[in-house]
């Protein structure tokens, strides 16, 4: 009485078997969602391993290598992003020539190996076995070894310098001068700016430093005249390019404007324009004819007058028709070509 519904397979299905018929080497997970499989290079073995997501096929596939190596379709985490195939995925899309792109690409721009490969690949499914136990000797006391209680903090060693390093000039910082003073004459120093300042200038002790300032001023002085000395030159490029930016804004309006008369032009004498008058004309030149042939019908005119009106009507017809079918199947063979 009840028909069985038929069991239907869904498009993510018939994905993954596709890709499993592809690549029978690809291990997966019992819910067919995680596949590992190598990818043989001229410099090594790649393990691949790509996860399903749930959204599965309207989600695209994450394809990652769980060897550590240095590719234009990897990023710093393993993951592919770089493969276009990858990126322009859809629902629609084959996952056997999507894993198939990324292959090729492998083989053909070979990867570098961030760690050293081991002898065999790195893929391998074999169970290890347990060794059985065996009884180990007793390992003989160790002596006790004497540490020093004291040690030495490790040394670290300085950093190494970018850039030359600025030395600031040696200041004594004990002025022999000041012995000879009494308590009197030291106040004064104390007390009074200018003798200071008199002090000060008559030890020379800064005198590099003024030498130094009025270099750094000098060349300062120089730096900012040689930019003045520019700027007349700025100016001018500035100006030009201002001219320029405005004759590029006239330029774009003009095109702007043929665009739209052109836009304007197909739009009146295009093909579907074309087309839609042509057949006008066609119907009215049909109507015409009929309505001679009622007027000959009616006895309304003489048979040589509608012989002679009806046949260049008619001739007008089919010449208008034979233009409308050369303007469409013609229209048509371009196209394909």
């Amino acid at each position: 009485m009840f028909r069985r519904r038929k069991q239907t397979t869904s498009g993510r299905d018939k994905l993954v078997e596709e890709f499993i018929k592809a690549y029978p080497v690809a291990k997966s997970n019992a819910s067919r969602t995680v596949f590992d499989f190598p990818v043989s290079t001229s410099t090594g073995v790649v393990a691949l391993q790509m996860t399903l997501p749930v959204g599965f096929p309207q989600s695209r596939p994450i394809v990652v290598s769980r060897t550590q190596i240095r590719h234009h379709l990897f990023d710093t985490t393993m993951r592919v992003v770089g493969s276009a195939s990858l990126q322009t995925w859809t629902e629609h899309s084959s996952l056997s020539k999507t894993v198939e792109s990324i292959i090729t690409d492998l083989q053909r721009n070979v990867p570098i190996f961030l760690r050293p490969m081991p002898a065999r690949s790195p893929i391998t499914y074999v169970t290890p076995t347990p060794p059985s136990p065996v009884a180990q000797p007793p390992r003989p006391p160790r002596s006790p070894v004497a540490r020093p209680m004291n040690r030495p903090p490790p040394q670290r060693k300085p950093a190494p310098s970018v850039g030359p390093v600025w030395t600031p000039p040696h200041i004594d910082t004990k002025f022999d001068i000041l012995d000879s003073f009494n308590t009197e004459e030291l106040k004064k120093v104390v007390e009074s700016e200018e003798h200071v300042t008199g002090l000060i200038d008559s030890l020379g002790c800064f005198a590099e430093g003024d030498k130094k300032k009025k270099e750094l001023y000098e060349s300062v002085t120089k730096l900012t005249d040689s930019n003045l000395g520019e700027k007349p030159k700025f100016e001018e490029l500035q100006r030009t390019i201002a001219d320029l930016r405005k004759e590029e804004f006239k330029t774009r309006s003009t095109l702007q404007q043929l665009l739209e008369t052109q836009r304007d032009i197909l739009k009146k004498f295009g093909g579907p324009a074309l087309r839609k008058q042509l057949m006008e004309a066609i119907t009215k030149a049909d109507e015409k004819s009929e309505d001679v042939l009622q007027q000959f019908v009616d006895e309304e005119s003489e048979i040589d007058a509608f012989i002679k009106d009806y046949k260049n009507i008619r001739t007008l017809y089919h010449t208008r028709v034979a233009k409308m079918e050369r303007l469409t199947y013609g229209g048509e063979s371009r196209a394909s070509q």
